[in-house]
């Protein structure tokens, strides 16, 4: 066989193999399309869930901390209407939410978005009737004629007899549903049997899944009857690639019978230079030629061979693996580097550095929602006795132990790390003096009691400073400093405060 029909078979029959396996790569490819499809759409539905969740949770502790001011329930024993307005106002999340606050005869006192309309009656409303006869409501209702997500408590005085009401609602609007559907693509669709409909502003001509357990799950048994919708739009991409699949069967019949004309014509025309080396090589077996000039003659011959590329693109793709393989060690030791910043590498609790961050946010946020929150630090006694009496691994032992008995005692909510040496500190949002002393008697009763050493009793002494709204995070630290040397100069073992 010549030379010119091995080179047609040997390239025609990868090429063909190459566009069936591509025809079966692409089916392979939309079936993964189907699959990947699901899953964002499973994803997106979760991530909606979860903002729906977050925003229910918010009016939840919004409520409860509305409940849990005592200065709202004097205001409305005294019906202090201008300081209620003042609360409604604070709690409306600058009137993004409807407030209202109301008597225990459901007369409103206040509404966060008119000053000055009050003295309706309540009782004709449903989440009122069900506030006053279990507690609370959480659902979807009319307030003010508005269709909104509604979270209610009643507002207690300190024997336990109910005074007033609160009533916390966000309005059910297209906006609302916007920023729970961003960055998703997805369309949600509000729909009641009393005929209110709200939807996000983008809006597709596709099926929808019906969302009932979120209705059924996060609100009331008394909201209205509703469901959510969520509209996945169909992926683009997927279209594309059974276009493509079509595309690429049609240019597989069309090449089997024009790219064995082509090619033919295209190797003619390139195998003419290997014709002008065998004629040089030829005259030179003749006699015909030096070694120099059949040397020149093969050089001219290949002056215009490319198949080089395939070296430079065989080092470009060495490069790339390389590039990812370091970005991913990048990676793992930015995650351990951020971890170690953050850590105290003894106790694995937080260090100084993150302690500092964490006071700084609580301060953030007591001032925001006005709630105490109190801080305490904590010494070990004559530590550094243990440490030359028992040597530094029984030190290290006494750090890591105490961290752990502190860690039990305290509860979930409070922060708790090292702060250096054998100084250790606590920070307890949501807590007055009273409440952070008995946890702080508790905390240093229980390393009293423990037995860390076989040989020796280890004790601490506590400072505790109870936030101010003059205070900065470095005066209340101080504050708890000067309590915790008072402590110390009266004998040890005790809890004092600032």
């Amino acid at each position: 066989m010549k030379l010119l029909p091995k080179i047609l078979i040997t390239s025609l029959v990868p090429l063909l193999l190459s566009f069936v396996l591509i025809l079966v790569q692409i089916d392979q490819l939309i079936g993964t399309a189907d699959q990947s499809r699901e899953h964002d759409s499973e994803l997106k539905v979760q991530l909606f869930e979860a903002r729906f969740k977050e925003l229910l949770r918010d009016l939840d502790e919004r409520s409860e901390l509305m409940r849990e001011l005592r200065p709202v329930g004097v205001a409305i024993q005294k019906r202090n209407l201008a300081e209620l307005y003042d609360w409604a106002t604070i709690f409306s999340n600058k009137k993004r939410m409807m407030v209202l606050i109301a008597d225990n005869k459901a007369v409103v006192l206040a509404r966060s978005r008119e000053e000055f309309l009050v003295g309706d009656v309540l009782l004709d409303q449903s989440f009122v009737l069900q506030s006053f006869r279990e507690g609370s409501f959480k659902g979807i209702s009319y307030v003010d004629s508005v269709l909104s997500f509604v979270k209610t408590s009643l507002i207690k005085d300190q024997r336990g007899a109910v005074i007033g009401i609160a009533v916390i609602a966000l309005p059910i609007t297209s906006e609302i549903f916007d920023e729970l559907v961003a960055d998703t693509s997805i369309v949600v669709t509000y729909r009641d049997k009393k005929g209110g409909v709200v939807s996000s502003h983008h809006q597709v001509s596709i099926k929808g899944q019906v969302l009932t357990t979120l209705h059924k799950d996060l609100l009331s048994e008394q909201s209205l009857p509703a469901s959510f919708e969520l509209l996945v739009p169909p992926d683009p991409l997927n279209q594309r690639l059974q276009n493509l699949q079509g595309s690429m069967l049609i240019i597989t019949l069309v090449g089997l019978v024009l790219l064995p004309l082509a090619l033919t014509l295209l190797l003619q025309f390139h195998l003419r230079p290997y014709r002008r080396l065998v004629g040089v090589v030829e005259r030179f077996t003749q006699g015909g030629q030096s070694y120099q000039e059949l040397e020149a003659a093969c050089r001219d011959s290949f002056a215009d061979n490319k198949h080089e590329i395939n070296n430079v693109a065989l080092a470009i793709a060495g490069m790339v693996a390389s590039t990812i393989s370091n970005v991913a060690k990048l990676e793992r030791l930015n995650t351990k580097l951020e971890h170690l910043t953050l850590t105290d590498p003894l106790t694995g609790i937080s260090n100084r550095r993150h302690l500092e961050k964490i006071l700084d946010d609580e301060f953030r946020r007591s001032k925001r929602y006005r709630y105490d929150f109190v801080v305490m630090m904590i010494d070990i006694d004559h530590f550094k006795q243990i440490n030359d009496t028992e040597g530094h691994a029984a030190g290290d032992q006494v750090l890591v132990k105490l961290a752990e008995r502190t860690k039990q005692t305290i509860r979930e909510t409070d922060f708790f790390g090292r702060l250096g040496g054998e100084e250790f500190l606590v920070i307890s949002p949501f807590c007055d003096k009273k409440a952070g002393l008995e946890l702080a008697e508790k905390i240093r009763y229980n390393v009293q009691i423990s037995h860390f050493l076989p040989t020796s009793k280890v004790t601490i002494s506590i400072g505790l400073a109870c936030y101010t709204s003059k205070d900065k995070p470095e005066t209340l630290l101080q504050r708890s400093d000067k309590a915790l040397y008072k402590a110390k100069e009266s004998g040890r073992n005790r809890v004092e405060t600032a």
